[in-house]
């Protein structure tokens, strides 16, 4: 617990049920730890201890809930059964991790609704999943938007996705001064879905 600073390990105590503590435990962790990598690739000045990086929220505007912490870095996270993921970089991220399990029929069915351009390689459903909301994550919208308007248009085995917003997302989108030009990555392995989506320039 030495990680974490005064008021995280009161939040972490506050959380009575033990699945969620744990999950909030390794989502905390795995964000300082992106930090200190990318603070110490980047040579961005002195490396923090782990628990001088405070990880909170944005709490207002279209992004609210936006992870952020007290350093010049972007950052995302995300977890999912026994397994938590953190990216952290100089522009926007947006990493999400999904365990590959039976999905409920109605998100099987949004999923299916919008299929992969069919010359390239099938995304699995998952996958499918993951690089939708590691797009939105990067946007700062999280799940609050319609998954149905991040469109996948392909994606290659080396794992690079080409997407494009809906009308409506992306004329949110534009209005926020959010980016629109995001890079995506996916890969499913290990009994897991990663994706990966980083902005083109700084916002």
């Amino acid at each position: 617990m030495t990680a974490l600073g005064g008021s995280e390990r009161s939040t972490y105590a506050e959380i009575w049920l033990e699945r969620r503590r744990v999950e909030w435990l390794a989502g905390r962790l795995a964000a300082k730890r992106a930090v200190l990598e990318f603070i110490g690739r980047s040579g961005g000045g002195p490396i923090p201890a782990m628990n001088e990086i405070r990880v909170s929220a944005t709490v207002a505007g279209p992004t609210r809930g936006r992870p952020v912490v007290n350093h010049p870095v972007r950052i995302s996270l995300s977890h999912s059964a026994d397994l938590a993921v953190a990216a952290a970089g100089p522009v926007l991220v947006g990493v999400d991790v999904e365990k590959v399990r039976v999905l409920a029929p109605p998100l099987q069915e949004l999923l299916r609704a919008e299929p992969v351009e069919a010359s390239r390689p099938r995304m699995p459903l998952h996958l499918r999943w993951s690089c939708k909301e590691a797009v939105l994550k990067c946007l700062g919208l999280g799940m609050r938007a319609d998954l149905r308007q991040v469109q996948l248009l392909g994606w290659n085995r080396s794992g690079s996705f080409e997407w494009r917003l809906g009308q409506q997302l992306r004329a949110e989108v534009e209005d926020a001064g959010l980016p629109v030009g995001i890079t995506g990555w996916g890969v499913q392995q290990a009994g897991y879905s990663f994706a990966l989506a980083v902005a083109d320039r700084a916002a």
